[in-house]
């Protein structure tokens, strides 16, 4: 009879503490996407809480889908944050990526525009930086699923 009471005790409390998510974590998947340009996989995408240093970041895949995480875990920190992205890591040398930053500003400049700071930033600057970046994302404890739209 003692032995049934304990199961019974270790069940109800298993079954409790299991039903109680942690208030001070949030997983987050989703997408992004552009009406107006590409978005290249291998772009990364980063999600910072403004003033913090705190900053989660993940790669967005073929299909515009990414997956944040924290220092390589899938748990980041509730809370708003300013969303910005980074270009594609490249596989180029030195050398091909400076002759690459030289073709691209030359064809900027014979349109009379000002190119982009690199070569490989292929949507609006703004986007680039969190400071210039309009993107802003509430995230809360749980699951969350976004959709990004870059204008």
């Amino acid at each position: 009879m003692n032995r049934q009471i304990t199961f019974l005790w270790l069940l109800m409390a298993m079954l409790l503490l299991g039903g109680c998510a942690d208030p001070n974590v949030a997983y987050v998947q989703g997408t992004v996407s552009s009406a107006s340009q590409e978005i290249p996989a291998g772009t990364r995408l980063f999600f910072e809480k403004p003033g913090s240093g705190y900053m989660a970041a993940a790669v967005i895949g073929p299909d515009g889908s990414f997956e944040l995480k924290y220092r390589r875990e899938e748990e980041i920190e509730p809370g708003d944050y300013t969303v910005f992205i980074g270009p594609p890591k490249s596989t180029m040398t030195a050398k091909e990526f400076y002759e690459l930053k030289a073709k691209v500003a030359a064809e900027y400049r014979e349109r009379g525009e000002a190119p982009p700071p690199s070569p490989d930033w292929v949507l609006p600057v703004q986007y680039y930086a969190s400071k210039s970046s309009p993107l802003k994302e509430t995230i809360v404890a749980g699951k969350n699923t976004v959709a990004i739209e870059i204008k």
